[in-house]
């Protein structure tokens, strides 16, 4: 049995080789980087709010208690009830962990709470969320 020997320029060319070697090495470096430096966006902060309505005034009032929160500042947090922009949080810079702000029908320029929806909105630059929202029964 003879065996029969291919000629030398039937292999894969070097060119080939190098360039799916560069490609290997490219797509492992665009992984690794994602992992290492995260993503470019800003993510969307985390947080648990506690509402409490209070209605033994002259005016539905509305607490909303900060349980944990990440990722949220004053600057960047607004509340909203109907579209227009409500009260402001109490305390420092950073929303943390027992902040609270009471929603009133004064700090929302007249708008009436009962049957209203709170939503707790985050902004940064273009990017913005829906951090949370509470239907108020009143």
């Amino acid at each position: 049995m003879q065996v029969r020997r291919l000629p030398a320029d039937d292999a894969v060319s070097p060119v080939v080789g190098v360039i799916l070697l560069v490609g290997i090495v490219v797509a492992s470096m665009a992984i690794i980087s994602t992992m290492v430096l995260g993503t470019p966006f800003e993510r969307t902060p985390d947080a648990d709010l506690v509402y409490s309505e209070d209605d033994s005034g002259s005016d539905l009032e509305v607490t909303i208690a900060v349980a944990s929160a990440e990722g949220l500042t004053e600057a960047n947090t607004e509340i909203r009830v109907d579209g227009q922009t409500c009260d402001a949080w109490d305390g420092r810079d950073d929303i943390e962990a027992g902040d609270t702000v009471t929603v009133t029908r004064g700090g929302c320029g007249g708008i009436s709470l009962e049957g209203e929806t709170i939503q707790v909105i985050w902004s940064s630059g273009s990017q913005s969320a829906l951090v949370d929202s509470y239907d108020v029964s009143g």
